[in-house]
């Protein structure tokens, strides 16, 4: 079965932000140890902020039983993200997350798919984002989905969140990967 028919995955509802945030929030409490403290909070803080997203993003959500299972942010125009430095005419995909008890039953393939669906009907040329070699369940998705790597718009993960570069011991990349979406 498709992924996408398992679940509804929607526009969020503005009542719904604060526990999108929550869940944000607990979904990267996982990746905690790969910063220090000071840039941790820097990290999950610009995550979680889904209101200073609001105006230049769609925030999107997976329900399953009735609940939020998963969210991701939607850039129509790239540009607008403020962390990333994509072309115009691009989309970007910001902050995915899957509730713990919601990984593996399709919910981040769901939100994903919906992305690129948007991102063709509003006539982006291709769609980027940026995530983790550590990230390995939201790798498989984006490859699964066409995704290839872009190491060129690779960013260190210190800079991309604290304007500075880590200590060596906690350095790690914001892998890029791209999706040409003028092929079929």
């Amino acid at each position: 079965m498709d992924p996408a028919t398992r679940h509804l995955v929607r526009d969020a509802r503005p009542e719904e932000t604060a526990a999108v945030a929550a869940l944000l929030a607990e979904a990267y409490e996982a990746f905690r140890p790969r910063f220090p403290d000071y840039a941790w909070q820097a990290y999950v803080g610009e995550i979680a902020d889904v209101q200073s997203r609001l105006a230049d993003s769609q925030l999107l959500v997976a329900e399953c039983a009735g609940r939020v299972a998963g969210t991701v942010a939607l850039y129509p125009e790239a540009t607008r993200s403020s962390l990333e430095h994509w072309p115009p005419g691009w989309a970007s995909i910001r902050a995915l997350a899957v509730r713990a008890e919601a990984r593996g039953s399709g919910v981040g393939s769901a939100l994903g798919a919906e992305c690129v669906r948007r991102a063709r009907e509003l006539g982006a040329t291709a769609i980027g984002l940026h995530t983790a070699s550590f990230m390995t369940a939201a790798t498989r998705i984006y490859l699964r989905l066409g995704f290839e790597r872009r190491p060129a718009d690779d960013i260190e993960a210190g800079e991309m969140f604290t304007g500075t570069a880590l200590p060596a011991e906690f350095s790690w990349q914001a892998q890029a990967y791209w999706l040409d979406l003028t092929k079929e």
